[in-house]
């Protein structure tokens, strides 16, 4: 989880690390602290589609 943005900042102040595919061997196979570095607020286009339904 990291700090919410965007969209996703209207709903909640979490939200879980989104991550580009070019990113995606230092989060499985980088160390610690470079995968810790790619969690960070995602900047890019996201929708958010709300209900009146909790999970």
């Amino acid at each position: 989880m990291t700090e919410s943005a965007g969209a996703a900042a209207e709903c909640h102040s979490r939200m879980p690390v989104l991550l580009a595919q070019d990113d995606w061997s230092n989060w499985t196979d980088g160390t610690p602290p470079e995968a810790r570095r790619l969690c960070n607020p995602w900047t890019g286009e996201l929708a958010i589609e709300r209900t009146d339904q909790r999970w």
